[in-house]
């Protein structure tokens, strides 16, 4: 009779212990359908911040280029006006 019982209860501890498996294998699938889908979108945030350092050192870029611009335009005004003030003189000289 102690041997049916010993046997009794090990089965059931089987039992137990089959479903607590087969709950936490449940468990497990979802954890890492969750990881996956988190990692996919920490993927797309990492490409989203890579462009948007790129564009950013893009408009940097077009800035700087936009000012040394603006400063080779006013070289370029104040050449011409050298330029012009020796063509009057050089004129003035012929005379």
């Amino acid at each position: 009779m102690e041997d049916n019982n010993a046997l009794l209860r090990l089965k059931q501890n089987l039992e137990q212990l089959l479903k607590a498996y087969q709950e936490t294998k449940k468990a497990l699938l979802i954890t890492t359908e969750k990881l996956t889908a988190t990692e996919e979108k920490l993927l797309k945030a990492t490409h989203s911040i890579e462009k948007l350092q790129q564009d950013y050192s893009s408009l940097k870029m077009a800035k700087s280029l936009e000012n040394f611009s603006g400063v080779s335009e006013e070289y370029d005004a104040k050449i011409t006006k050298i330029v012009s003030d020796i063509d009057t003189c050089i004129e003035l000289l012929n005379r």
